[in-house]
């Protein structure tokens, strides 16, 4: 979590935006964990294996928000044009890591189960909790 939070220092060479990028992150670990227990779902070693996967995936819509952010300054036009995009990689990766819960390899099912729910809540944490950082940055401005 560090090294991301380093990479994201160093790609947008500003400490909020780093911070905003670490959010989709932290709050989708956190919906995951939670639908997880709800749904009676346990981490398995092969589940752990998935968490690296789900880091990777989930900072990648929220910085891909972040930067047309930047360049736009208007969540309007971010949603309707790189929003889509990030809807759809999310959907594809969902539905590919989906899929391997059909696998006869029970463990592999699982992970693929976890990722999907990872990534999903990484997703909606990207669309739902930086608009609303970014937000309320730009009224207390």
């Amino acid at each position: 979590m560090v090294s991301v939070f380093l990479l994201l220092y160093f790609d947008f060479r500003n400490l909020k935006y780093a911070l905003v990028g670490m959010v989709p992150l932290f709050f989708g670990a956190v919906w995951m964990v939670g639908f997880m227990q709800l749904a009676g779902l346990q981490f398995t070693m092969v589940n752990v294996m998935a968490i690296p996967l789900i880091i990777g995936i989930g900072i990648d819509d929220g910085v891909h928000i972040l930067h047309r952010y930047r360049i736009e300054q208007k969540l309007s036009t971010v949603f309707r044009s790189t929003g889509k995009a990030v809807l759809l990689t999310s959907l594809t990766t969902m539905m590919g890591f989906g899929s391997l819960w059909f696998a006869t390899y029970r463990g592999l099912g699982s992970m693929g189960i976890a990722l999907f729910i990872g990534v999903g809540s990484c997703f909606l944490a990207s669309v739902i909790i930086i608009p609303v950082i970014l937000g309320m940055g730009k009224k207390s401005s």
